[in-house]
């Protein structure tokens, strides 16, 4: 099992939260997704050998937001 954290850009309220960890917690092999806008992170607990994180920042884009390793830098 691995937990992750992914930085996702374009998260502006608690709906795209939801949307994330809805589709997310669909997926054979997730086992827990929690999606915060405010700090623009997605916590996920996933099992590499029914899905991998190429996957996961796939369907994060599908759904119209921006996945990354590393925090944003701030301008």
């Amino acid at each position: 099992m691995t937990e992750k954290t992914i930085y996702i850009s374009g998260m502006t309220c608690g709906s795209c939260e939801k949307i994330l960890e809805r589709v997310l917690e669909k997926k054979e092999g997730v086992h827990n997704v929690k999606a915060n806008y405010e700090s623009s992170k997605l916590t996920i607990k996933y099992n590499q050998e029914k899905i991998s994180q190429e996957e996961i920042f796939n369907i994060i884009n599908e759904n119209g937001y921006t996945p990354s390793e590393t925090k944003p830098k701030k301008n």
